[in-house]
């Protein structure tokens, strides 16, 4: 995923979770997610060698570069 192309979607997962994730400006954040603690939203909007990690839901959002990121919804 290109970093520097702002955009929104949602990641819905086989049990029920549901994280929207914004890129904006080159960096990467969970906007709203149905997680009861809501961490992933906490860490707001990160850039190159962070990630974000909402574990009820099992999504990890890992931003390996300046522009990449890999998503595991396990």
């Amino acid at each position: 995923m290109d970093l520097a192309i702002d955009q929104e979607f949602e990641i819905t997962t086989a049990g029920g979770g549901r994280n929207v994730v914004t890129v904006q400006d080159g960096k990467i954040a969970v906007t709203a997610a149905n997680c009861p603690d809501h961490y992933c939203m906490d860490r707001g909007f990160v850039g190159g060698g962070t990630q974000i990690v909402c574990l009820p839901n099992r999504l990890e959002i890992r931003v390996t570069g300046t522009s990449d990121v890999d998503f595991v919804v396990r």
